[in-house]
């Protein structure tokens, strides 16, 4: 006989109109991790359908069944806006076939194409960026306007953070009544036990030498250059130290090319994209996080729940909430700030600079901040404590139940 919960989470299913979620695609990003999340919770006792502009190629894991609408080679603005149009059309399609009772959908391009495409549905759009700080004039323009006019027509808008709410109500106009903050989740027990692999022979070596890890795509947007500048300070400070860089991005060789003109290059390891980065995370003594724009910073969660001891820029939003929580989020860092799973330093210049003899007082900072975590055992030790703590707030379970809150599925 099968179990009582089993039973009425088929009959739920059979009388449940089901579930979108559309992600803009299927592969390296935080948005599209998040949807595969999404997709596997609810896919217990929902159907669900994971709509995407571009399957191409699938890192992560998706439950229920994947719709691809093939729009992933759309360049330029013109191509952009005509695969919004084209996927709100397409998209309206399958609503109408489906009939689901909400729509998630996770970002800029899939937010448009949900609202524009409403079918009765709860329409609930995810804003998981600072949007305001995009280094693109046109994008900022046409952000501010198609976000006030279409997101308050969304029946729930979710916000990534606080920071990214307040955003949204005193600089776009959206309603506050219609935002909830729903934090990022990890499953933090799933993160501690792929932590637990073992690093491959031709990379644990580098972890016999303490190490000072990353982890994040190549783009303006993360501040690679600042952290490598800081790694030079960190050498002479620490000639033991190495880099190790997770990640690809159109940034790559610019960034290989800075650390060999700093002689840095047979310590500092770009590793590409790894699928468990989680093991590196751990075997790493300190975690750096040198953003110049976030959401929130998944991978600075994900180091936390790894119990690794973090440094991270107090940029716009992100970072702050999630080291220091009971602190002003508006709030910026003039000065290294220590807390307890790590420490917040001041946020740093946002133009790109690829001169290595040019090192600014908060690249010194960080240096100093990540020298401090390296050489203080009993910190860093008691750090480690702390971020496995402050990781539960994250975890899998609490966060989910908000999202089921939000879908009315008390």
């Amino acid at each position: 006989m099968l179990p009582l919960f089993v039973i009425m989470s088929k009959l739920f299913m059979t009388e449940n109109k089901g579930l979108m979620i559309i992600t803009p695609k299927t592969y390296s990003g935080g948005a599209e991790n998040v949807a595969a999340r999404l997709s596997c919770f609810f896919a217990d006792f929902m159907n669900v359908h994971v709509v995407t502009f571009d399957a191409s190629k699938i890192d992560y894991n998706y439950a229920g069944k994947l719709v691809d609408l093939e729009l992933g080679d759309n360049k330029g603005a013109f191509g952009k806006v005509s695969s919004i149009i084209k996927a709100a059309f397409s998209i309206k399609k399958i609503k109408k076939e489906t009939n689901p009772m909400a729509c998630i959908s996770l970002i800029g391009h899939p937010n448009i194409s949900n609202i524009l495409s409403k079918n009765g549905e709860l329409c609930v759009v995810s804003v998981r960026t600072y949007l305001r700080k995009s280094p693109f004039l046109l994008k900022r323009i046409f952000q501010k306007l198609y976000i006030k006019f279409l997101y308050n027509r969304a029946d729930k808008v979710v916000a990534i953070c606080e920071g990214v709410k307040h955003d949204l109500i005193n600089y776009y106009g959206v309603e506050e009544a219609k935002i909830d903050v729903i934090y990022p989740y990890f499953d933090t027990q799933e993160i501690q036990t792929l932590s637990c692999d073992e690093l491959e022979d031709d990379v644990s070596e580098i972890f016999n030498y303490p190490v000072v890890i990353t982890v994040g795509r190549m783009t303006y947007d993360k501040g690679h250059w600042h952290l490598i500048k800081a790694f030079k300070e960190i050498k002479e400070s620490q000639p033991d130290a190495r880099l190790v860089i997770l990640g690809r991005g159109e940034l790559e060789n610019d960034l290989k090319a800075l650390a060999k003109s700093m002689g840095l290059e047979a310590h500092i390891h770009f590793l590409g994209y790894r699928s468990n980065p989680y093991k590196y995370i751990r075997a790493a003594s300190v975690f750096a996080f040198p953003s110049l724009i976030e959401g929130f910073g998944n991978a600075l969660g994900e180091a936390i729940a790894c119990g690794t001891p973090v440094v991270a820029a107090d940029c716009d939003v992100g970072p702050r909430e999630i080291i220091a929580p009971t602190s002003d989020f508006t709030q910026k860092a003039s000065k290294n700030e220590i807390h307890a799973c790590g420490i917040l330093v001041p946020p740093f210049d946002e133009k790109l600079n690829f001169d290595g003899n040019d090192i600014n007082e908060n690249e010194g900072r960080l240096a100093a901040a990540i020298i401090e975590v390296l050489t203080n055992k009993e910190l860093r030790e008691k750090m480690s404590e702390s971020a496995k703590i402050r990781a539960e707030s994250f975890d899998i379970k609490s966060v989910t139940k908000q999202w089921q809150h939000l879908l009315g599925m008390h």
